[in-house]
């Protein structure tokens, strides 16, 4: 017989220690949070959170997180018209795998600040960025070794593409910036930064990620979609490789609805 209380449902994977994440230690964190906001009479214009988060594909308050990709893959199946006489189906992906991230940054009042872009590579190229008239905005652009975020690209990011980011609504008000524990927000330089300038630091619940990071639940999912499908434009056409500055030119072009200030609040 069918249990009436059981069902099957599609389970996520997710890191063995993001299990032991409980509900008394996320309650325990939104009362401090409640707490430092109502003694400092923070507005949610005023309120940050920054992260990074790395994948394979080839990717508040104010939001800021950090998605992984690897150029050249789709990150997604997608339907194609083909005789219905085959019985599977493929597509043809670049064997070239080269890691990018992008460093977000979204606010409680809808608004965002523009990327941080960091690609693998000794030095930044002119030829990797799309010409300004492909761009909504300033982006910043950074490279290193690896093309994922390191401590220097963190302290470069808080003293640059931050402070500008929020320089229109500072206004001297004390903000509230909600980070993860990783190395690179939380170096001497980095904090140093914050307590310069009037920001406190919030460190979110170890291992919580998934559940308490907004761009993560919220805003990550429709981006890869959209990404995926302009990425799929180009390699439909059996292109061995996708270039850096397409990659960053679909990436432009998949960012604003996902983004929506609709989006960012429901997030």
């Amino acid at each position: 017989m069918r249990n009436p209380i059981l069902q099957s449902k599609l389970a996520k994977n997710i890191e063995t220690a993001r299990k032991e994440v409980t509900k008394a230690q996320l309650e325990n964190w939104f009362d401090e949070f409640r707490r430092v906001v109502a003694e400092y009479g923070i507005k949610p214009k005023h309120i940050y959170n920054m992260d990074e988060t790395g994948t394979e594909s080839p990717w508040i308050f104010i939001m800021l997180t950090g998605l992984g990709f690897n150029i050249g893959k789709r990150g997604r199946n997608a339907y194609v018209i083909c005789s219905g006489a085959e019985k599977k189906v493929y597509q043809a992906e670049p064997g070239r795998t080269e890691w990018v991230t992008v460093l977000e940054c979204i606010c409680g009042d809808g608004s965002k600040i523009s990327p941080l872009v960091i690609f693998k590579g000794e030095s930044i190229q002119t030829s990797w960025i799309p010409s300004e008239s492909e761009m909504n905005g300033d982006w910043s652009w950074s490279s290193n070794t690896k093309g994922w975020t390191c401590d220097a690209i963190g302290e470069d990011w808080i003293r640059t593409v931050f402070k500008l980011g929020i320089h229109t609504k500072a206004g001297g008000a004390t903000r509230l910036l909600v980070v993860d524990g990783h190395g690179s927000h939380v170096t001497v330089p980095f904090i140093r930064f914050c307590i310069d300038h009037e920001i406190l630091v919030l460190l979110l619940p170890l291992h919580s990620s998934h559940l308490t990071q907004p761009l993560d639940v919220g805003i990550f999912s429709p981006l890869k979609r959209r990404m995926s499908e302009e990425l799929n434009k180009i390699l439909r056409y059996g292109f061995s490789n996708i270039k850096k500055f397409e990659w960053a030119n679909c990436y432009c072009i998949a960012r604003p609805d996902p983004m929506k200030p609709c989006n960012v609040k429901s997030a």
